[in-house]
């Protein structure tokens, strides 16, 4: 970003494949973990932490936002607003202490659903100045996203319903949905054609390709 900042209309449009990028690696990651918490947890932490697993998920859809915090902010650094980013985190830390302060007293799920407001709201913050500085607001980059949002969705359905298979044990379980969720995931956005999906095929063929070349020179 900093090596473009004088191309306000190419950074944007690196802002929007860095988006779309990161929207491809962290709606599946995030709604995946919520969908297999229960057998992850039983995996990896055995059955007495089975009561953490509602934290888990909500705590997912607090992570579903969060890269796109720090791609606005870095795109604000990068046009050497630093000022209006130290601003911002002020307000933000502000507003999360409130939360906290707020909702502390009905318990830990009260303080998560809170800190999803406060994601939410912190989007729309760290968003603002992108809009007016790079004419690239929440509603644009909302749309540009929107589509994987929905294919990870599809996907976190169709791993929901393989935990209905009769297997018996959690790994098995575990293995089967993961499963299930990168097949469906890559042919959903295989059949739609994601632009950020198809630049990484292309990127993976240039590369196969190149090392394919060198070890026939060798």
């Amino acid at each position: 970003f900093s090596s473009i900042q004088d191309d306000k209309e190419r950074m944007k449009r690196g802002l929007r494949k860095s988006l779309s990028a990161l929207a491809m690696v962290n709606f599946p990651l995030m709604i995946g973990l919520a969908v297999v918490a229960k057998p992850l947890v039983l995996v990896l932490l055995t059955k007495k932490w089975l009561p953490c697993v509602p934290y888990l998920q909500l705590l997912c859809m607090v992570g579903l936002l969060y890269p796109f915090h720090g791609i606005n902010l870095n795109a604000l650094i990068a046009l050497g607003r630093s000022d209006l980013v130290f601003r911002l985190e002020i307000y933000k830390k502000a507003m999360i202490t409130a939360m906290i302060i707020i909702t502390y007293r009905w318990g830990i799920v009260a303080m998560i659903y809170g800190q999803i407001a406060t994601s939410i709201i912190a989007y729309y913050i760290n968003s603002y100045y992108t809009g007016k500085l790079l004419s690239y607001p929440i509603t644009a980059q909302i749309r540009d996203f929107a589509p994987v949002l929905g294919l990870a969705s599809i996907m976190g359905c169709g791993v929901y319903l393989t935990g209905y298979l009769s297997v018996q044990s959690a790994m098995m379980l575990l293995f089967s949905q993961v499963s299930v969720g990168v097949v469906l995931y890559v042919f959903l956005c295989s059949l739609t054609r994601i632009s950020s999906f198809m630049e990484i095929v292309s990127m993976a063929q240039e590369k196969y390709q190149s090392i394919h070349h060198q070890g026939r020179n060798f």
